[in-house]
């Protein structure tokens, strides 16, 4: 079981700022894109794109970086700045 924090327009997009998500206990992050992808929650959201950024642990991470139960996942969208 995975809490998942929410920022930008994917927290409006999903209507919530964090979700426990039980059907991911560690894997991948590509492997946490898969599950969210087939779940009910993100099937029509832009977060499970490759483009939504990642953080564990409060630093962002590749898909290939290793997820534990315990580490605070964190999804938003790219930032942009001028």
């Amino acid at each position: 079981m995975s809490t998942i924090l929410l920022f930008g327009r994917l927290r409006e997009e999903v209507g919530q700022s964090e979700f426990v998500f039980s059907e991911f206990t560690q894997g991948t992050v590509a492997d946490l894109r898969s599950a969210l992808a087939s779940s009910e929650i993100g099937s029509s959201h832009t977060f499970i794109s490759g483009q939504a950024l990642v953080a564990v642990n409060q630093v962002i991470v590749d898909d290939s970086h290793l997820i534990q139960s315990s580490d605070e996942i964190a999804i938003f969208p790219p930032v942009t700045g001028g």
